[in-house]
């Protein structure tokens, strides 16, 4: 695994023998020069997204590098983000949604979830198929759309049950909407 802009996280399985997480800025800043920016991710610009799905995009890149780079603290970063953008009363809630979701995610994928770093401008502004297709799921889910979301989280888990996953998607859109009134 490398920071990047082609950063990834394994599925969320079990091993029989936990390998210790060791921090290591300067290997990961390394990686992430030689994997500046890819052109052939598309820019977030041009996918339609609203303001609330490109915030649950930089949470959950977020929530990824906390999962890559457990001595930052990027879930604190995810939760102040949710804070900052959707209010004190609103921004936890909405931060426990995407956990719960991104979870999901985790429990449902077999295969590696490629992602972009956050941290740098040039690289967060594209994104890869597997971010779109994750925000796709939640949009369409908050478009009241489920058949769209389940088309985008069926080749988002790669073929594998995705109830887990709706589910996830639906109970955080209802809390997006429910706090919105």
């Amino acid at each position: 695994m490398f920071l990047g802009h082609r950063t990834a996280i394994r599925p969320n399985r079990p091993t029989a023998s936990p390998a210790p997480r060791i921090c290591n800025r300067i290997r990961s800043t390394l990686a992430h020069r030689n994997q500046h920016s890819d052109e052939r991710n598309a820019l977030i610009a041009d996918q339609g997204f609203d303001r609330d799905e490109k915030v649950l995009l930089h949470v959950a890149r977020l929530y990824f590098l906390a999962y890559t780079d457990p001595c930052e603290p990027h879930w604190e970063q995810a939760i102040d983000h949710c804070v900052g953008s959707f209010g004190p009363g609103r921004g936890p809630r909405i931060a426990y949604g995407v956990t719960d979701v991104l979870r999901a995610m985790r429990e449902a994928r077999k295969g590696v979830f490629r992602f972009t770093n956050p941290c740098c401008a040039k690289c967060a502004a594209r994104l890869t198929d597997g971010e779109r297709l994750l925000i796709n799921t939640i949009a369409s889910m908050r478009r009241g759309d489920k058949a769209r979301a389940r088309v985008n989280a069926l080749m988002l888990c790669e073929g594998h049950d995705t109830s887990i996953l709706l589910d996830a998607a639906q109970r955080l859109s209802a809390s997006m909407e429910a706090l919105r009134a």
